[in-house]
């Protein structure tokens, strides 16, 4: 049997599927929202402000989080997590003012608090650690195929109808998700679950190994650049592209194609490669946003988006691979609990901030500072990336095993 058949197990192919059906509603509310908000209240302050209101929840419930995985069944909090907030967003339409549609992104939040830790925490109980990076590789791949598929499917119907339609689409998506999840076999949860540490004493910990404090600086630099990444995306469809109505998506949908290509590509690469991996991943992707922002052709900047969508699944790959190769299951799940609300802190002030780097429109100006704020975190800690895996000594390995690493979110 080949290695690519012992990776797609029943359970992982199945998880595969629901992530991939999760994304796609996910990828088609990322293209309509933004534009259910500028269509109606314009291009402002307004519309980062009620994206970042989806994440505020989840700053504050990490600790909860964290309690309710190790004695709830993951399976059902992922699932009801997801069906929760594919609702919640089905409402949207139904909004007649800012006021309304903020409160219906915070019971999104709400929502969404305990889905990205439970399925994290499912997703290493059913991926053997012997095909951990091949594993990673294919759920990036069904993690990013959607970010293709949504916007071609948002393009042309936004053209021919209102965008309440791919509103509605996710709580379909959504529901078939939950019902896909609940079929998986439980992820054993340790027999007493431990109680929830302080977030300081956990960054207190991750701060013990230098490898595991990179991982948290550039992680949490990369939530800020890519947050606000997503704000100078609109800008650029806005103000470059205004001419064609369906450029956010095509520039989403190309940033998401490179990403398919990258999870493919970043599964083949052996274990001990992750740490330059993870490096050169991060170093090009920042490179190419510049190149975004000179661009003033669409072809050429859907070419760069491209390469920077497959340089940043490549270094996701090498990240999550090395996440799962330190931690068990519990302690994914448990990670993800107490480390996300840094992470939603990250993309609330990514998002916030979005909007002021596009000053008058000035595209360029917020693709440099996306860059800078990739490539500038590494600079510490370029040694300790370029150490490969194999290299790392038993007792190094063991040391980082029983410390928690942040996470890489998009």
């Amino acid at each position: 049997m080949s290695n690519s058949q012992k990776v797609l197990t029943r359970p992982f192919a199945q998880l595969l599927s629901a992530m991939f059906v999760l994304h796609l509603g996910t990828a088609i509310t990322t293209v309509a929202l933004p534009v259910f908000i500028v269509q109606r209240y314009g291009f402002s302050g307004d519309l980062a402000f009620s994206l970042a209101l989806r994440l505020l929840p989840m700053v504050f419930a990490g600790g909860v989080a964290a309690w309710v995985l190790g004695r709830v069944d993951a399976r059902w909090l992922a699932a009801l997590s997801a069906t929760a907030t594919g609702i919640a967003t089905a409402l949207i339409p139904l909004t007649s003012n800012l006021v309304e549609l903020n409160v219906l992104s915070v019971i999104s939040g709400f929502a969404g608090v305990l889905g990205s830790p439970a399925m994290m925490m499912l997703r290493s109980g059913v991926l053997q650690q012997d095909n951990v990076m091949k594993g990673n590789g294919l759920i990036v791949v069904a993690e990013r195929a959607p970010l293709v598929i949504g916007p071609a499917i948002a393009a042309p119907v936004l053209l021919i109808s209102d965008v309440s339609t791919l509103l509605i689409a996710e709580a379909l998506a959504t529901l078939l998700s939950g019902l896909l999840i609940v079929g998986l076999p439980a992820v054993p949860r340790e027999d007493k679950p431990a109680e929830p540490k302080s977030l300081i004493s956990r960054v207190r910990e991750s701060a013990l190994d230098y490898r595991t404090q990179g991982y948290a600086v550039t992680g949490i630099f990369y939530t800020i650049a890519v947050s606000a990444g997503r704000i100078v995306m609109i800008a650029l469809a806005t103000f470059v592209f205004g001419d064609n109505p369906a450029a956010l998506a095509w520039l989403l949908s190309a940033m998401a194609l490179g990403a398919v290509a990258g999870g493919m590509i970043g599964g083949q690469f052996p274990k001990r490669w992750i740490g330059p991996i993870y490096l050169i991943g991060n170093l090009v992707e920042g490179g190419l946003w510049i190149g975004i922002g000179v661009s003033d052709w669409l072809p050429a900047t859907i070419g760069l988006l491209v390469l920077a969508g497959l340089f940043e699944s490549v270094a996701t790959t090498a990240f999550f691979a090395d996440l799962q190769l330190r931690l068990s299951p519990a302690g994914v799940g448990r990670f993800f609990a107490f480390f996300l609300p840094i992470v939603n802190a990250a993309a609330v002030l990514g998002t916030l901030v979005g909007s002021w780097l596009v000053p008058d429109g000035n595209v360029l100006f917020g693709c440099v500072a996306v860059a800078i704020l990739i490539i500038v975190p590494f600079v510490p800690y370029l040694k300790v990336y370029t150490v490969r895996k194999g290299d790392v000594s038993d007792e190094t390995a063991k040391s980082s095993s029983e410390n928690v690493k942040p996470a890489r979110v998009e």
